[in-house]
């Protein structure tokens, strides 16, 4: 399992390096959280981090998990799949959109937060998902602006075929406390979300982590990590 996210662990270290501090982290089977241990599994840790993923296995633990961290104001960091799923929680659980739900999960979900992106198919091969470089425009005045310095335009590289789309965002999350902070440049898919009001809140659609460097770590990631190393205080 660790191999499956050697570049999750690199970047992770590539932040210690950065800070000059030591990351710890454990891997937790999401599998084994309920909603009886909960707290217990994750009581201490100064940040949680949910990674990419594909199906249903592990989801609901992964989902008590992104609860934990938005009710505890625990820094939370979501990749792709994790970003996906935090949208779910906060649809279900603040939203009281009962049922919400991902289409790879379930299919006839009344309310279909993460869906298929229009013109993909349930093929799994490489060649339905919308991969590799692709460009993304910040809002200002949020988590994402401030990690990438402010730069109006950044690219970092996807691997999905499910999306959180604008339309999805703009019928039930508008005006909410889960902000989207940066789209693709024509505003249709949503790159990232945060919940204001939150230390550090943040789900990304793309794999930050695949471009992050010893010398110079993912952007989300840093700011991932200064904001557990805060926590920790």
């Amino acid at each position: 399992m660790i191999d499956a996210y050697i570049s999750v662990i690199s970047a992770l270290k590539h932040c210690g390096y950065f800070y000059k501090t030591e990351v710890k982290f454990d891997f937790i089977y999401s599998g084994d959280i309920n909603k009886s241990n909960t707290n217990d599994k994750l009581k201490g840790y100064h940040g949680i981090l949910v990674p990419g993923g594909f199906g249903s296995r592990g989801t609901n633990g992964k989902i008590l998990a992104i609860e934990y961290a938005r009710t505890k104001k625990v820094p939370f960091l979501g990749i792709c799949y994790g970003m996906q799923l935090a949208a779910i929680e906060y649809a279900r659980n603040v939203l009281k959109l009962n049922g919400a739900d991902h289409t790879e999960i379930n299919p006839k979900t009344p309310f279909p937060i993460i869906d298929i992106m229009p013109g993909k198919t349930h093929n799994t091969k490489s060649g339905v998902l919308r991969l590799g470089d692709q460009e993304a425009k910040i809002v200002k005045g949020t988590h994402i602006a401030k990690a990438y310095k402010n730069t109006p335009i950044y690219i970092e590289r996807h691997r999905h075929k499910y999306e959180f789309a604008m339309t999805t965002y703009n019928k039930y999350f508008q005006g909410s406390k889960m902000i989207y902070s940066s789209t693709n440049l024509n505003e249709t898919l949503i790159e990232t979300i945060e919940i204001t009001g939150h230390p550090f809140f943040l789900g990304e659609q793309y794999h930050g982590e695949l471009t992050s460097k010893p010398t110079k770590p993912a952007p989300t990631y840093r700011e991932f990590i200064a904001a557990a190393i805060k926590h920790k205080k």
